[in-house]
């Protein structure tokens, strides 16, 4: 790969941090929200938001190549695809791991995967299962329904088998996340188009900076290219006047003679 394209790939990625930090916190803010909140109006926005905010980082990260962070986005987009459909319901375990899950993919955005290590794989295979267990309802994800007196006394059976904590996976206590978010209402209908015209606005602005390095050398070309065409005049018309003042000295003799 040669020196336009690794600072081409240096610029691509460049945006794309940018873009995945903002899903990032978006979600962040959404999953603290969702937590907390027992509006169901309110957990269906919230589960919308969250859903199209996964789905985007996800196309993202496929459209500069990062695969780890597609591999996770996947079972998340599922989780919260079953929740569209009120098919599971998340538990404090199930928060847990989405919060993990979310400080994995921070920091494997800011140092754009360099701290992948054997552990660090392990640690993000550990995640993507745990998440993967979660569509299925085994991360003790109940069914979308409030518990009755009965339910609790006595948990279903796939409640009573919490996913064993791996220990390369670090807690989030004491990290600082994202309060609240202020969210507008958007219509289902236009997202879509909306997340579209946003992909091809980073497209285009890629597209853009990489027009403008190209510009930027053709003008330096340019200026060479002046530069020599002035020493070239200045050489002409030197060499010129040498020759008419030989024919002027040459005139000059004749008549003399």
């Amino acid at each position: 790969m040669d020196k336009k394209d690794l600072e081409f790939q240096k610029r691509i990625l460049a945006t794309f941090r940018i873009e995945a930090e903002e899903h990032l916190h978006a979600f962040s803010a959404g999953l603290i929200e969702l937590e907390k909140t027992q509006s169901e109006k309110k957990k269906t926005e919230l589960v919308e938001v969250m859903f199209r905010e996964i789905h985007s980082l996800k196309g993202a990260a496929r459209s500069v190549d990062q695969k780890e962070i597609e591999t996770v986005c996947q079972p998340m987009e599922s989780i919260f695809s079953a929740l569209k459909r009120r098919e599971i319901a998340l538990s404090p375990l199930s928060f847990d791991i989405l919060y993990k899950t979310v400080e994995r993919l921070s920091k494997h955005v800011a140092t754009s995967g360099a701290e992948q290590t054997g552990v660090s794989r392990q640690t993000q295979r550990d995640l993507i299962r745990q998440l993967k267990e979660m569509v299925s309802g085994k991360a003790n994800a109940a069914v979308m329904q409030e518990p009755s007196a009965a339910d609790t006394e006595q948990p279903h059976p796939a409640q009573s088998e919490p996913i064993p904590e791996t220990e390369s996976v670090e807690d989030l206590s004491g990290e600082s996340l994202p309060a609240q978010i202020e969210m507008v209402r958007i219509p289902i209908s236009k997202l879509d188009s909306l997340l579209l015209q946003a992909e091809e606005m980073i497209l285009a602005k890629i597209a853009v900076d990489q027009r403008s390095s190209e510009l930027r050398g053709l003008c330096d070309e340019l200026n060479e290219w002046k530069t020599e065409a002035q020493k070239w005049r200045s050489r002409r018309a030197a060499a010129t006047a040498a020759t008419w003042n030989e024919w002027y000295d040459a005139s000059e003799m004749r008549q003399k003679k």
